[in-house]
């Protein structure tokens, strides 16, 4: 802290400098700024994750069942429904925001609370007669990272659904991350027999409609999805509550806090799976490394998939292991074995001309054979293939020499022991330039 304090006062010195030339002085004005240290995220369990789900669409389907009928019924003629003075009450509280007889309060059961003079609870009930409460709009919030696996800032930003047909809508939503060309794109939701996900929504956008009448009577329409009613009857917010308010929510179960980066990790078969989907390669790298289990999923499958291909590449390999004495004389050699027979191509009946311009071809070529005497080479093709994995886009070195290397691994370890390739490695040097010149298909010096 005494280190950037300091470097703070020097900067700010060096800026009265009459003659600092600009670009300086515009460096200097930037903040100071540190490397953030990137958290763990671990998932909820998936019993901790059942607790908050089922707390949240309990509080979800309570505010419906409550605020639905209630908007049915203010849209009706009071007359025509079972409770007149009820309607009546729910279309002023609509119209006009506030009920403006005694008849109203009581019906909306309001003028117990207005006898024991207590004015914001008396707002509070009138307004949630009709309106969702935070902490329900939290709960929205929170079933739909359960449900979808979604991050909070295009839940807090997302628009009303589009219904295609029944059980199938779409949530436009927006990403700001994924850059101007992909900012946007659609969530198409279906009901399974599994989860209702379409139902949801639905209900959703039936909770906050009242609250999205009562705005465009008064001239703020808005095509927001969640939309919260202000304690004491002061208006209506987008998005979710802050996050003292959150904090307070009585319907989290006791013990747990809801984080919603742990919510779509924890979500079964949605938010961040093994392979990137809805993300570039960058961010979706992100989220892997934030989520300890999810690298040891990847890492458990890397190994996996190493262990696969390797056995692969050892029945691809037709290289047979000679002793020195054994084996061809050294004017048969390739860049990497011995050639058996090299005036007849097993495939061509012509003379060879893979051992040079192709010579990584002689791996699974039946006329191959290795010798101790070969194994300084073959470290050296290791070891330059190692070089232009790091120079090389990942498609292009896949492509050209992947499955190549992998039987060459797998050719010298099967073959020769540790103490081997370790006596071995001492004399890689001087074959470095002969494979550097193969892989490039130049004439060797």
């Amino acid at each position: 802290m005494g280190a950037f304090m300091f470097s703070s006062r020097v900067r700010a010195v060096i800026r009265y400098y009459s003659q600092l030339q600009s670009a300086t002085r515009t460096v200097l004005r930037q903040r100071l700024g540190s490397v953030k240290k990137q958290r763990k995220i671990e998932r909820y369990t998936p019993d901790e994750f059942r607790l908050i789900r089922n707390a949240a669409r309990k509080v979800v389907q309570e505010a419906h069942a409550r605020i639905h009928p209630a908007y049915l019924m203010a849209l009706q003629h009071p007359d025509s429904t079972e409770n007149p003075e009820r309607a009546r009450a729910l279309r002023e509280l609509l119209t006009t925001g506030s009920l403006q007889s005694t008849a109203a309060m009581l019906a909306l059961n309001a003028f117990v609370v207005r006898s024991n003079y207590n004015r914001a609870t008396l707002y509070n009930v009138i307004t949630y007669a009709l309106y969702p409460k935070p902490d329900e709009i939290y709960a929205c919030a929170v079933m739909l990272a359960c449900q979808r696996g979604l991050n909070l800032a295009p839940i807090e930003a997302a628009p009303m659904p589009t219904t295609h047909e029944p059980g199938i809508v779409q949530l436009d939503l927006d990403k700001p991350r994924r850059g101007p060309r992909s900012r946007f794109w659609p969530e198409i939701i279906s009901d399974t027999d599994d989860a209702k996900s379409a139902r949801l929504v639905t209900m959703i956008e039936e909770i906050t409609e009242p609250a999205r009448h009562r705005l465009a009577l008064l001239g703020q329409p808005t095509d927001r999805l969640l939309i919260r009613a202000l304690q004491g009857g002061k208006g209506f917010r987008t998005g979710l509550p802050p996050n003292p308010q959150r904090r307070r929510s009585k319907w989290v179960p006791r013990g747990l806090t809801v984080d919603f980066q742990r919510l779509r990790r924890s979500v079964p078969d949605e938010g961040v799976q093994k392979q990137a989907s809805d993300h570039d390669p960058e961010t979706y790298l992100h989220y892997v490394r934030t989520d300890s289990e999810l690298v040891r999923e990847h890492q458990a499958k890397a190994v996996e998939g190493l262990e696969r291909a390797f056995v692969r590449a050892k029945e691809a390999l037709n290289v047979r292991l000679l002793r020195d004495d054994q084996a061809p004389p050294p004017n048969q050699d390739s860049v990497l074995a011995s050639c058996e027979d090299p005036d007849r191509h097993p495939a061509t009946n012509a003379p060879c001309l893979d051992g040079y311009t192709d010579f990584l071809s002689c791996l699974a070529c039946p006329n191959a054979a290795t010798a101790p005497r070969h194994l300084p080479r073959q470290l050296a093709a290791l070891q330059m293939l190692d070089s232009l994995r790091n120079t090389l886009s990942a498609d292009t070195w896949e492509r050209r020499f992947a499955t190549r290397y992998i039987m060459l691994r797998a050719m010298v370890d099967t073959y020769y022991t540790d103490d081997e390739r370790l006596q071995a490695a001492d004399h890689v040097s001087p074959f470095l330039p002969l494979i550097r010149a193969a892989l490039t298909h130049e004439v060797p010096q």
